[in-house]
Order: C-alpha cells, then structure tokens, then sequence
C-alpha cells in the first residue's frame, strides 16, 4: 500500500505502515473489509509485534517439531502407502488449521478470495511436494540429511527473494557475509548428507 490510504467502504483510514504511520500501534482501529492483512479477531494486524527473541524461540520449537515430521510420515508410508501417508498428513494439518479457522469466525476474511492472484494459492502444493519427497528421502538421507538439505536450500532460495524484493519482501542485498554463509551451509549440507 502506498502513502496513508483509505478502507475501500471508506469506514475508516488506517496506517499503510509501521514506519510511515504517525500513529501509535494501540491506535490502531478494526477495518471493515479486506484491503489490509487481519488478525484472528479482525482487527488490523501488526506482524512486527512479536518480540524477536520471542519470535526465535517459537521457530526453534517448531523447528525441531518439523525434524519429527519426515521420520513420522516414513513410518506412516510403511503402514499405508507413500501417497496414503502424504494425503492423510497434509489433510490433518487442513483439519486442525481449518478448526482454528472458523473457531476465530475467519469466513469474513475469504471475501477477497475470488480476486486473490492464482499463484498465492501455490502454498499448499508446496507443502505437499514437502511432505511427500521427505518422507520417502527420509529413509536413505535420515532425518538430518532432510532438514539440512531442506534448510539448505529454503535459506538460498529465501536470500534470493529478498534480493529481488518479490511477493511483497523487503529487498535486502547480497552480501558477501551472507554469501559466505550460504557457503558454509552448502559444505555443512554435504557433511551432513555423505556418508
């Protein structure tokens, strides 16, 4: 969004950004339709809220959660089918999000669904292109090979979209720090992955 704009149903004007905003976060009003990203409760979300090492450790813990998932799903495959296993992981995840979903009353967020670009809705193939290769790899990588080949290349590729500031990023430079850490995780990935 650009410089301080208005709620389409003209009911009430909100901040485009944090930066840009002279208001206070806690001035910050529910919006009546879709033009800005909402929280579960409908009001405007402020997705820089979350204190960073708050932030860190929540991803951490999730982090080692997600290192469960292919071994899990492995196991699952040996019992039902590679695909059997992929549908029921990535059904139960829709059912617990879906759960939570309408619990918030989320219907009123879909109304801007229909004009929503095709290419944001690609999420969920991308999980279950994960799901699926993890679970098979996962019995010739281990589950350390996957993540780390997984963290590998979500971390280059990540670095690339920022660089070119895409899908809404804040662009951010390459730099040869940053290079040389995507050098490390490179060589870390092939002492992980060898045997």
């Amino acid at each position: 969004m650009t410089s301080s704009s208005e709620c389409p149903c003209r009911a009430v004007r909100h901040p485009p950004t944090r930066a840009s905003s002279g208001e206070s976060e806690s001035a910050w009003r529910p919006i009546c339709c879709s033009c800005y990203p909402r929280g579960l409760t409908g009001t405007s979300t402020n997705y820089e809220d979350v204190d960073r090492p708050l932030a860190l450790l929540a991803v951490l813990i999730v982090g080692g959660l997600i290192a469960l998932q292919p071994p899990v799903n492995s196991q699952l495959a040996r019992e039902t089918s590679v695909l059997g296993a992929a549908f029921i992981s990535t059904a139960i995840s829709a059912l617990v999000m879906g759960v939570a979903f309408f619990a918030a009353g989320g219907m009123s967020q879909l109304a801007s669904l229909p004009s929503v670009p095709v290419g944001y809705l690609t999420g969920g193939l991308f999980g279950a292109l994960l799901v699926s290769v993890s679970l098979v790899a996962v019995r010739t990588l281990g589950a350390g090979g996957v993540v780390a080949a997984t963290v590998c290349t979500q971390l280059i590729v990540s670095a690339l979209l920022d660089r070119l500031g895409v899908l809404g990023l804040t662009q951010l430079g390459l730099t040869p720090l940053r290079l040389c850490g995507f050098a490390l995780l490179l060589t870390g990935t092939l002492m992980v992955t060898l045997r």
